[in-house]
């Protein structure tokens, strides 16, 4: 468990809604834009002065959150590519097996590792002390005859 520190949080984590939330940026810089396009056309019902404000605002917006937006729907495509990588690594397949379910059977196989490894080391100890016993006895029994 100490090669992977973080992977408690990994089973707690939705791959599958964090890239919603990616794409839900990417589809609201998307209809700003839209928005955008449609006010520099004045419609019937639209003040110039409403649109020429909100379109002032939303342009600044978009220009210094797009890089931002880019920058995380590409580390997120990413990740996704390489969290697909490991399921397929460990031998599932990636469009049946969830990232997390694999995190959460490493989880457990290190958990039964742990356990076992600390109950071997004590029934090793155990051992020794029954054996280090044993000989003390059998030492008093010759001592005494």
């Amino acid at each position: 468990m100490d090669e992977l520190p973080h992977i408690e949080v990994a089973t707690r984590v939705s791959v599958g809604t964090v890239m919603a939330s990616v794409e839900s940026l990417v589809e609201g810089i998307r209809l700003i834009r839209d928005e955008i396009i449609m006010l520099k056309s004045p419609s019937e019902g639209v003040s110039e002065i409403l649109s020429d404000r909100f379109a002032s605002v939303m342009k600044i917006f978009i220009v210094e959150t797009q890089p931002t937006i880019d920058r995380i729907h590409r580390t997120a495509t990413t990740v996704e590519q390489g969290l697909k990588y490991v399921v397929a690594y460990y031998g599932e397949d990636p469009l049946s097996v969830k990232i997390e379910d694999l995190c959460d059977t490493i989880r457990s196989f290190a958990s039964a590792l742990r356990s076992a490894q600390r109950d071997n080391e004590a029934m090793r100890w155990k051992t020794l002390r029954d054996k280090e016993r044993v000989e003390q006895s059998t030492a008093k029994v010759r001592g005494s005859e």
